[in-house]
């Protein structure tokens, strides 16, 4: 059974990391040639504008799609059709009206936010054609958890990351070949969400389960859902602090262009957490179907193994961005962003700790352990808030670089302690030590052929030197027996699906 649910999640995975693919193209696309066009200080904006209805969005979903994520797949596993729809509609009902009366609520208080606040009137524009995005996101968001609950990948990934991001890039492309500048980049990203909402409306209903106009009566779940949502509420609000915390607080203590310089690395390291997210993608499905059959062997043996997986494929990204830093920025961002190398530097460490904590955080969530969610995540957050207060006033960037590595360490310690001690599982073994050994004879490598061969030509030395480290990795990969035979059966069934 559990080599079925592993082989399923591996499967799944390719689906994910060939979506994801696409979709790191063209959003470094897009990145690429706003951040080229216009400079560090309108790319600065823009990254405040999306920190800013950030928080807004998170407010109107109010946690209710991880509790529709959880239920629809706990109900698909009691085939309870009825609860099924029951859930979503109840979690529609609640959010979308919110989503409604934020977007204006951002609307009319926008000056008041960009100068009050960032100090910025260029700003104003920007957030009020932002505010659209809320109930666009709240649509989206719980309806692609039900897709992940049904385990119907392919739509996932076909809206998120192939069409929405495609549309994306192409539109804010045009609309700057036209003149249209920042806005252009603005009008772009939400054409490309209002797209998503149309394609998933007609996919779930269609494809995946008949919502509207359909003979299924729905047993409302308000209160069900409510109970187990609403720690999620500020977990979700959390979220959004200690993901677009740090550009807020660089806005307010320093200057627009410092958060485009910092979100010129954030990106980038942001390339950690790929392998996570296609692993994780089905993995909180299946073992809340799995916890449902009561069979918690399969459990552990799935949490540990994907963590492992995790690791495995993390390693060689980092080694990449911390032998690189100031190519990868050059080659991708320009010249006048490559004075945030050492910000890539420590965010890359950050967030291969963070790539790790989804896997713990998952087996929690299954286990209806929100509330621990909910105090955990509120720790660590006071935690960042205070770490960026006296940082980045400081240190600018690389105080906000700091603080996100304490915080995602101190995070990581405390859920794999929580999961332990409710589950008796955890995801260390030696193999883990055998693939940091190969991977810090590789750095050595690259170090030393970095040093040795000194190529002034940084897509040539990032290219050539990148692929003979990464080929050292593998190789002592294999030579220190960390792969083991059940992940040479499931890489052998990834290959046909990734094909």
């Amino acid at each position: 059974m559990v080599d079925k649910e592993l082989e399923k999640i591996a499967k799944g995975s390719m689906i994910v990391l060939a979506g994801m693919i696409l979709s790191k193209i063209f959003n470094y696309l897009y990145r690429l040639i706003v951040a080229r066009y216009l400079g560090p200080d309108s790319y600065g904006l823009l990254n405040l504008g999306f920190a800013v209805v950030g928080f807004f969005t998170a407010v109107a979903l109010l946690g209710f799609p991880s509790g529709v994520l959880r239920f629809v797949s706990f109900y698909k596993g009691k085939n309870d059709s009825a609860r099924i729809k029951g859930t979503i509609l109840s979690s529609l009902k609640i959010t979308l009206p919110l989503g409604i009366l934020l977007m204006v609520i951002l609307f009319i208080f926008s000056s008041n936010i960009a100068n009050g606040i960032f100090h910025n009137e260029a700003l104003i524009p920007i957030l009020r054609i932002f505010s659209l995005l809320i109930p666009i996101v709240v649509v989206v968001s719980n309806l692609e958890s039900v897709t992940q609950a049904f385990q119907r990948v392919k739509y996932n990934i076909f809206v998120r990351n192939v069409s929405e991001s495609g549309i994306q890039f192409i539109v804010t492309l045009i609309l700057f070949l036209l003149g249209l500048g920042l806005l252009g980049a603005v009008y772009g990203y939400v054409i490309a969400l209002a797209s998503s909402a149309i394609i998933f409306i007609y996919l779930v209903q269609k494809k995946v389960f008949p919502i509207f106009k359909s003979n299924i009566k729905a047993i409302k779940n308000f209160k069900e859902l409510a109970a187990y949502t609403w720690p999620l509420t500020f977990v979700s609000i959390i979220g959004m602090v200690q993901s677009w915390g740090d550009n807020i607080f660089i806005g307010i203590f320093k200057s627009a262009s410092e958060v485009g310089l910092y979100n010129a690395a954030l990106p980038m390291a942001g390339l950690l957490l790929i392998a996570s997210t296609t692993i994780t993608f089905l993995f909180v499905p299946i073992i809340t179907e799995l916890y449902a059959k009561e069979s918690k062997d399969e459990v552990a043996r799935i949490y540990k193994t994907t963590s492992k997986w995790i690791f495995f494929l993390n390693l060689p990204v980092l080694l990449i961005l911390i032998l690189f830093p100031k190519e990868v920025l050059l080659v991708l961002f320009g010249p006048d962003y490559m004075q945030a190398y050492l910000v890539l530097i420590v965010l890359s460490f950050g967030y291969f700790i963070y790539s790790l904590l989804q896997q713990p955080s998952g087996v929690l969530q299954s286990i209806k352990q929100t509330k621990f969610i909910l105090f955990n995540s509120i720790f660590v957050t006071i935690l960042n808030v205070v770490l960026n207060l006296t940082l980045i006033p400081k240190y600018g960037m690389m105080g906000a670089a700091i603080a996100a590595v304490v915080t995602f360490v101190v995070w990581y310690i405390t859920l794999t302690i929580k999961t332990y001690l409710c589950t008796k599982m955890h995801p260390f073994s030696n193999v883990l030590l055998r693939a940091l050994s190969a991977a810090l004879i590789a750095f050595f490598v690259g170090f030393l052929l970095k040093d040795f061969l000194k190529i002034d030509v940084a897509w040539i030395s990032l290219g050539l030197i990148g692929i003979i480290s990464l080929i050292i990795y593998f190789v002592f990969l294999l030579l220190f027996k960390s792969v083991s035979k059940d992940d040479l059966m499931l890489i052998k069934t990834m290959i046909p699906k990734f094909k």
